[in-house]
């Protein structure tokens, strides 16, 4: 909901695992179109909603930060609008948080400070 976030911690990490952490939003999906989205559904809850493999299969209705890269609706786009900063510098410990503003903008905090310019 705009004016909420939701915030986690890293506790940990594996020097091994190339992929890059991802946070971010998107709208409920029905598993029907939520299928749409990406064809190889990984998780399926009693609610009926599918989840892609990978949050870069998020499409419809969802905003992305992975790395330092930022995807709406599935396709990437310029991040003029943060600070330079990329998820992958996170370090076990620190906290990262997203939400919509009242303007339904997607913002990114860091360890409780606000990314978007």
């Amino acid at each position: 909901m705009r004016g909420e976030r939701m915030t986690v911690r890293l506790c940990g990490s594996n020097p091994n695992w190339s992929a890059s952490i991802a946070a971010g939003l998107t709208a409920a999906l029905s598993s029907s179109s939520s299928s749409k989205a990406n064809t190889s559904a990984a998780a399926s809850s009693s609610t009926g909603i599918s989840l892609p493999v990978t949050a870069l299969g998020l499409k419809k209705g969802s905003f992305v930060l992975s790395g330092d890269s930022l995807f709406v609706d599935g396709a990437r786009r310029p991040r003029a609008a943060y600070r330079g900063f990329s998820l992958d510098r996170l370090r076990v410990g620190q906290t990262v948080g997203v939400g919509l503003d009242q303007q339904g903008r997607m913002r990114v905090f860091v360890n409780g400070v606000d990314q978007v310019g």
